[in-house]
């Protein structure tokens, strides 16, 4: 999802811009670092690393994201909020926000039903002594592995594509800007409530320019489904014609012996 910097950094630019000094300093020093490969505390069985397919992190973070964006191009869907879970509660909630991209690709390239939904996960605030606390009632929660001050709220669920790929009107993803800090400074920034937005139209533009470069033959593929079934169309028309050719043959012959 490299495609989101393209919206993302002309925003902080403008909130660079802006007389509130703590908002300015802070939009300044964000940047996506790319996509690094992020060890986990123990325990770690199965997955010791993960690798996101943006992460994004400022200068004092020391290269530790604070903010993630993952798109399963090929683990199993449904294992989202696994990854999410593992980002946010085996980094102790340094990693603080998950945006995560599900796609129906269980749907043959060139057909309806490669809907899209994202889902954004966050850790809690930390307090003035960097604590964690339980995150407000309303979202559905990541179950903690050690400790209640690990839950990660999932803030959002949203359908942003339809199944022909189109944008869904009305939807926008609003990420605070401390959401970009890494958790051991989040509490620094309290007083910042600047949003960076994406509306569903970028989301989708971003999706797309992922999917070419995650799957560069699917335009062939779709073209060839596309002239199997022309081409197999064509075949049963012939085949029909041929039938009829030859009932119209066999009619004339029985007439013509009668």
């Amino acid at each position: 999802m490299t495609g989101v910097k393209k919206v993302i950094y002309p925003r902080l630019a403008e909130l660079v811009a802006k007389p509130e000094k703590q908002t300015a300093s802070l939009a300044g020093d964000i940047e996506e670092i790319g996509s690094p490969t992020l060890p986990f505390r123990p325990p770690a069985a199965k997955n010791a690393s993960r690798t996101p397919d943006s992460a994004w992190t400022t200068e004092k973070c020391l290269g530790c994201p604070g903010l993630i964006f993952e798109v399963p191009w090929s683990q199993r869907q449904r294992d989202l909020w696994r990854v999410a879970k593992d980002y946010i509660e085996r980094s102790s909630g340094t990693i603080r926000t998950v945006v995560g991209i599900k796609v129906d690709y269980k749907t043959p390239p060139g057909a309806a039903g490669r809907a899209a939904r994202i889902f954004v996960w966050r850790a809690p605030q930390p307090d003035v002594n960097g604590r964690l606390s339980i995150p407000p009632h309303g979202g559905s929660y990541i179950h903690p592995l050690h400790s209640v001050t690990r839950l990660g709220a999932l803030v959002v669920d949203a359908q942003f594509r339809n199944e022909q790929k189109q944008a869904m009107e009305g939807f926008k993803l609003s990420l605070r800007l401390t959401d970009f800090v890494c958790g051991h400074f989040a509490n620094s920034f309290g007083s910042v409530t600047d949003l960076v937005e994406l509306t569903s139209a970028q989301l989708c533009e971003a999706l797309r320019k992922g999917e070419t470069v995650q799957f560069p033959n699917e335009t062939d593929a779709t073209l060839s489904e596309s002239a199997r079934l022309t081409s197999g169309s064509a075949s049963r028309s012939q085949a029909r014609k041929r039938r009829s050719t030859v009932g119209e043959i066999m009619t004339r012959s029985k007439t013509q012996n009668r």
